[in-house]
């Protein structure tokens, strides 16, 4: 599998803004939220109590 890096932002779509959602508060989630910022993104975290 290849993957690509960049460090420019990816230009927004558009329609509009794009939000993601996760849905736990694993250090992968922040990870993507740390990423998913950088790049103009919104985010929103959901998570049961348990968590």
């Amino acid at each position: 599998m290849s993957t690509r890096r960049t460090s420019r932002p990816l230009p927004a779509p558009a329609s509009g803004p794009i939000k993601l959602l996760a849905a736990n508060r694993s250090e992968i989630a922040i990870r993507v939220f740390r990423a998913a910022t950088e790049l103009g993104m919104r985010t929103v975290a959901v998570y049961a109590q348990e968590d």
